[in-house]
């Protein structure tokens, strides 16, 4: 789990993902509608932004709940049950993604997709059309992908994919639907 502290006095907003997330896209979003400023925590997944949120080392977190072409986002809801909060409200924001590789990758070296459990399911039928005998992989989170796809850290978790080329792992297709977020905040007395 992250660590929140700090030595800002200002109210800290726990998320679900890291730098470059939807999640925190959408704690952007919440702080601009309740004219907040908030220092952010990256947690990464929706059990560490609650749990920070019912300990209270952050006021506030930010998870994901729905998304329109996805569906409920499970690992939010199974979290959400071994925790006490208040939800401050819903939210959406529109999700956009992006098939992103490495420079000089070709469609042809793509060997696995890699990204959030949600992601996947928010694209699988675009998947499953243009990328059919391509490997689905579930990551942590869909921003995580990216930086470790960036950072070489995809190539060292499967180093017997054939190179070069450098094999591509992460795709995302582009969604006009927008994506539900939930906004807690202290635990529940």
């Amino acid at each position: 789990m992250a660590q929140a502290e700090s030595n800002s006095n200002l109210p800290k907003i726990a998320i679900s993902g890291i730098a470059g997330s939807f999640s925190e896209e959408a704690a952007a979003k919440f702080m601009r509608v309740e004219s907040l400023q908030a220092e952010t925590v990256y947690a990464t997944t929706a059990r560490d932004t609650m749990e920070m949120v019912a300990t209270g080392k952050v006021q506030y977190g930010v998870v994901p709940l729905e998304n329109s072409n996805g569906g409920i986002v499970v690992e939010t809801v199974y979290a959400s049950a071994d925790f006490l909060y208040h939800i401050e409200g819903i939210l959406e924001i529109d999700v956009h993604q992006n098939l992103i590789v490495k420079p000089g990758s070709k469609r042809e070296t793509i060997q696995k997709i890699v990204s959030h459990h949600q992601a996947l399911a928010q694209c699988k039928f675009y998947l499953r059309r243009s990328w059919p005998k391509i490997e689905h992989v579930e990551y942590a989170d869909t921003a995580l992908a990216a930086k470790d796809l960036a950072e070489g850290k995809l190539e060292q978790m499967w180093p017997s994919l054939p190179l070069p080329p450098p094999p591509s792992y992460m795709a995302w297709r582009s969604s006009s639907r927008a994506s539900k977020t939930s906004s807690l905040t202290s635990p529940r007395s």
